[in-house]
C-alpha cells in the first residue's frame, strides 16, 4: 500500500512565528501529538515539526511561559519525511531508523501534503511489520561510551 493511502491529508500545521501555547492548543482540539510547522500561514513549505515531548521537555520543563516561547525554538528543524508514493514498508523502515513515530508526507517540491503515523503504519501492515516498528522505534538511543583521553 502507498502511504497516500494511509496518511492523513488534513493536517493542521502552525508557523515557526506561533506560541508553542497556540501549537498545544491545535494539538488538544485535534487530538494530536505533533503538528507540522509550514512556513507561512499561506504556505506548505516544510520548516519542521513539534510534538507534545517538544513542548514539555525542551520549555515547559525549563520553567518558560508557554505563552512567550516561539514553535521555531523547540521544533524539529529538517524532520524525517516520506513521500506519497513510497510504501508503508518504506515509511516504517525510515520509523525504525530514526526512532520516530510520525513522518510528515511532503510532494517533490516539499510542500506538506499529510503525516503518516505509527498508528497508520499499525492499521494497515501484517502484525510482524507492525510489532517490529513498534519495537524499533520504542528502543531508547543508547549513550555513547565515553571516550578516554590519552594519557
Amino acid at each position: 500500500m502507498k502511504v497516500k493511502k494511509a496518511m492523513t491529508s488534513d493536517v493542521k500545521c502552525c508557523t515557526p512565528f506561533d506560541t508553542i501555547q497556540e501549537a498545544a492548543r491545535l494539538m488538544r482540539v485535534h487530538d494530536v501529538g505533533a503538528i507540522p510547522v509550514v512556513k507561512e500561514k499561506d504556505s506548505r513549505e516544510l520548516a519542521g515539526i513539534i510534538t507534545d515531548r517538544d513542548i514539555t521537555c525542551r520549555a515547559t520543563s525549563t520553567g518558560k511561559a508557554p505563552d512567550s516561547v516561539l514553535v521555531e525554538k523547540v521544533m524539529t528543524q529538517k524532520p524525517v519525511v516520506c513521500h506519497p508514493e513510497d510504501t508503508l514498508e518504506q515509511a516504517a523502515l525510515l520509523m525504525q531508523k530514526h526512532r520516530v513515530r510520525r513522518l510528515p508526507v511532503v510532494d517533490e517540491s516539499g510542500e506538506l501534503v499529510g503525516i503518516i503515523v505509527q498508528g497508520d503504519i499499525a492499521r494497515n501492515l501484517n502484525a510482524q511489520q507492525v510489532a517490529r516498528t513498534v519495537a524499533r522505534i520504542s528502543t531508547p538511543w543508547r549513550a555513547r561510551p565515553a571516550t578516554r583521553a590519552a594519557a
